[in-house]
């Protein structure tokens, strides 16, 4: 973790921005979009929606193991050498696992908990558990996943950019240096001319 924040610290402010142009559109087209349509729909048919609709089932767990799973990729790419690969890589499988569990864990009581109340045979046992699960916790619980999901991503895009500039500044480096190693060479040959 340490090389990943020296890393940081050596970012450029392009770096910073790029990162938050990513996220921006993301979180647009990724998050809200999603999120906007249903509720449009829903509020056409219903009338009036309260923020559970789209947090009790965990749903915006869902979301942060998609925002991890992208964030995961860019760490584990072979083509560059990523900083703290293996504790961000660690850090972000758990907290994915965790999301994606979250939601299908809460997802499962619900839909259980409701094919009982339509005369289901499910065990009273579900029943219980459904009763007792605290959708306060499970709805903040998600969006806390979504914005430390959020926040890593972006701190991973942003030591993205700064390696792509290196890579990118190293290559003109050396097209530079072969360019002049070149003029050199061409040089001494008509000098001996």
């Amino acid at each position: 973790m340490i090389l990943a924040y020296r890393c940081l610290r050596k970012t450029k402010k392009k770096d910073w921005w790029d990162g938050l142009s990513w996220m921006i559109w993301a979180i647009l087209g990724g998050l809200l979009l999603p999120l906007i349509l249903t509720l449009f729909v829903l509020l056409l048919f219903k009338g009036h929606l309260g923020l559970g609709t789209f947090t009790d089932n965990g749903e915006f767990g869902l979301y942060a193991a998609s925002f991890l799973a992208s964030a995961m990729y860019l760490v584990v790419n072979d083509s560059r050498s990523f900083p703290s690969r293996s504790a961000l890589s660690w850090i972000i499988s758990i907290s994915a696992i965790l999301s994606s569990v979250m939601y299908v864990v809460m997802t499962l009581l619900r839909t259980l908990g409701q094919s009982e109340s339509n005369g289901g045979n499910i065990s009273s046992l579900v029943i219980e558990i459904v009763k007792g699960v605290d959708f306060g916790f499970v709805r903040g619980f998600s969006v806390f996943m979504l914005v430390g999901a959020c926040v890593l991503s972006y701190l991973v895009v942003v030591i993205d950019n700064y390696q792509m500039d290196l890579q990118k500044s190293s290559k003109d480096e050396f097209k530079s240096l072969e360019a002049g190693f070149d003029a050199l060479g061409s040089d001494t040959k008509q000098g001996a001319e």
